[in-house]
C-alpha cells in the first residue's frame, strides 16, 4: 500500500509532467525546422534542372516566365502555415502566378506535382520522394535527439523538490 508521503510525491510529479506538452508546442518547430534540414537538401539536389524557359499565359498574353532552376531553388521547409503546429518540406508556391521565376531570388513552383508524378505528355521525374529515401534516417534521429534533448531540459529545470 502506499503511504501518504508517496502519494504527495506522486502528485508532484504528475503535475510536473503536465507542463510537458506545453513546452512540446513551444519548441515543436523549431525541432522539426532543424530536423527537415537534411530532407530539404536532398530534395534540392534531386530537383531537376530544365534548360528552356518556359512560360505561363492569360487571355494570350505572357503572365509568369520561368527559368531553370527555378525547381530547384525552390524547396523550401514551411514553417509559417497558419493553424498548423507540423513543418512541411517541398516546393515554395505563390498564389499569383505572374512575373519572372528561377532567376534571383523569387520563385514558384506550381508545377512540381507535374515533375514528380508525370503528366500525359511527359514522365515522372521523381525528386521528392527519392529525396524521402535517402534523408529519412537522419531527419529521424534530429528529430529523436531535439524531443530527448527538450524533455531532458525540461527534467532538469523542474525536478521535484
Amino acid at each position: 500500500m502506499i503511504d501518504a508521503q508517496a502519494r504527495i510525491e506522486i502528485a508532484k510529479i504528475s503535475k510536473k509532467l503536465d507542463g510537458i506538452p506545453a513546452l512540446l508546442r513551444e519548441d515543436r518547430k523549431k525541432i522539426l525546422s532543424y530536423a527537415a534540414i537534411p530532407l530539404a537538401d536532398a530534395a534540392q539536389r534531386n530537383a531537376p534542372t530544365g534548360t528552356k524557359i518556359h512560360r505561363t499565359y492569360s487571355g494570350g498574353k505572357v503572365v509568369g516566365t520561368y527559368h531553370p532552376g527555378n525547381l530547384k531553388k525552390s524547396g523550401k521547409i514551411l514553417t509559417k502555415l497558419k493553424k498548423s503546429p507540423d513543418v512541411f518540406v517541398g516546393p515554395e508556391v505563390l498564389r499569383s502566378g505572374s512575373g519572372t521565376f528561377g532567376k534571383g531570388k523569387r520563385v514558384n513552383a506550381y508545377y512540381a506535382h507535374m515533375v514528380e508524378y508525370g503528366t500525359v505528355h511527359s514522365s515522372a521525374r521523381p525528386f521528392m520522394r527519392p529525396a524521402l529515401s535517402s534523408a529519412g534516417g537522419q531527419v529521424m534521429k534530429r528529430m529523436e535527439n531535439g524531443f530527448r534533448l527538450l524533455v531532458k531540459k525540461y527534467i532538469t529545470n523542474n525536478s521535484v523538490k
